[in-house]
């Protein structure tokens, strides 16, 4: 269902935006759980995401809920982001 990046080990999680309204409220957490879990059912070992320099909020996010930084690059558009990781499967 959710093939990963060819030059990658496993799926990334595009985007995931909560409107400014409802968050603080679990939407973001509960979703990312329902992803992970998603993914860990199709055998997936773990899921990582890209996040921009620009949104620091945004990695607190992330770690939050389990991911650590495993790489700093610059994505498609030259803008410098952190990429993180988080197992969903043992």
């Amino acid at each position: 269902m959710i093939a990963p990046h060819p030059s990658e080990p496993g799926p990334w999680l595009g985007l995931l935006l909560v409107h400014a309204a409802w968050q603080r409220q679990g939407l973001g957490t509960q979703t990312l759980q329902s992803i992970e879990s998603l993914l860990a059912g199709e055998g997936w070992d773990e899921v990582r995401v890209s996040v921009l320099k620009a949104t620091p909020g945004a990695r607190r996010f992330f770690e939050h809920n389990g991911y650590t930084l495993v790489d700093e690059r610059d994505d498609q558009n030259k803008r410098p982001c952190w990429v993180l990781e988080r197992r969903v499967r043992d």
